[in-house]
């Protein structure tokens, strides 16, 4: 009786594993097509404007001198 439940419980934990697995697998699908979305130049242009405020000084690398936000 009590080998039973070892079987039941060991293709529990399997179950979780392939249920584990297909969820990580997923999300890395979602991160790589969402960063094909993105244009190459979109990118460089947001990176050189973040490093350019960065250069600019602490209130603009927040964005605080105009009131937006660099998101």
């Amino acid at each position: 009786m009590q080998s039973r439940a070892w079987k039941w419980i060991g293709l529990g934990a399997v179950a979780a594993l392939a249920v584990g697995s297909a969820v990580v697998v997923e999300r890395r699908r979602r991160q790589v097509r969402r960063w094909n979305d993105y244009d190459t130049d979109e990118i460089r242009d947001r990176l050189q404007a973040r490093f350019a405020a960065i250069d600019a000084g602490p209130g603009a690398a927040t964005g605080q001198a105009d009131g937006t936000s660099m998101r």
